[in-house]
């Protein structure tokens, strides 16, 4: 679930380091807890509770803060004269590197015989991933040529992306000295290539079963989790299967803080893919893909 419109538009500085809870602006029965982060400007939601929070504490007037219960949040009470947040705020190294929000299309499929695919339930591979990477970096001079790293990548469609973030450190190959472009990357190879952007986030609250703290990406996972990039699926994070191309987007999208109503997307997007024709566009990942797939501050194709 994605912070947004709930939060108070209060000072940066007064919500970093610190969990809170905030009345959500259509049910004033309960709250949403969120966890702000130091000098990231990331917001995470944690749970939901009722109107009274566990330790006891009560909310305040409208728009200030409330006594403080056992576990030290700070209560939050949204008035109807208060401005929420209209995004989520991205973290700061994300910003850094990449656009975010509603820039440029970082994807664009695949296209076979003159038709243009997305096949969002395809595994992603090392390569387009690398690309599409590539295609948010803010860097300048990211299309100079870079020198050539591993073994088997040589003059391919995908040598300039991968030799490139390898030059700068966001990704990385095999002991062997192959990057292998054609393997499919593991949910956990991926969710390191955003993670290792951000400051880490040490915690011992990872609802998944299947991420043990001998996991060479625990942190990784735990700091993805933390942002709220990733939710994994039945209390599993999965973090040694390979990852989807819809998947993949998703985890994206929430990381540059980009998104797209359903109610918004346009006729010409829906006939982008020849794949997504006929498909509900209230699938969990239709929207994902749109937002990926076009300039959304303008709306027009890649």
């Amino acid at each position: 679930m994605r912070a947004k419109d709930t939060v108070t538009a209060r000072t940066t500085a007064e919500i970093w380091n610190t969990s809170f809870f905030v009345a959500p602006t259509q049910d004033a029965g309960a709250y949403d807890r969120y966890k702000c982060t130091a000098n990231d400007l990331s917001i995470a939601i944690l749970d939901s509770f009722p109107v009274t929070p566990p330790g006891g504490g009560t909310t305040g007037g409208t728009g200030g803060t409330g006594g403080t219960g056992g576990t030290g949040d700070e209560v939050i009470d949204i008035g109807e004269g208060e401005t929420a947040l209209s995004e989520l705020p991205v973290a700061a190294g994300i910003a850094d590197l990449f656009y975010i929000r509603d820039g440029l299309a970082y994807t664009e499929g695949s296209l076979t015989g003159g038709v243009r695919y997305f096949r969002p339930d395809a595994f992603v591979t090392r390569a387009e991933v690398a690309q599409m990477l590539f295609n948010l970096l803010l860097a300048s001079g990211k299309d100079e040529p870079a020198p050539g790293r591993f073994s088997d990548v040589g003059d391919g469609w995908y040598a300039q992306p991968i030799n490139y973030l390898a030059s700068i450190g966001i990704i990385d190959g095999y002991d062997d000295g192959t990057f292998k472009p054609g393997k499919a990357i593991t949910r956990r190879e991926f969710v390191k290539l955003l993670a290792a952007a951000v400051d880490a986030i040490e915690s011992e609250r990872v609802p998944f079963t299947d991420v043990k703290t001998t996991d060479w990406a625990y942190n990784y996972i735990v700091t993805a989790y933390e942002y709220g990039w990733i939710e994994g699926d039945g209390g599993k994070f999965r973090p040694a299967d390979s990852i989807k191309r819809c998947e993949a987007v998703k985890i994206i999208n929430f990381a540059i803080g980009r998104s797209i109503e359903v109610e918004d997307i346009t006729d010409e997007q829906k006939a982008y893919y020849a794949d997504l024709a006929g498909v509900d566009p209230t699938v969990w990942w239709y929207k994902e893909v749109v937002a990926a797939s076009f300039d959304m501050s303008s709306r027009t194709t890649k």
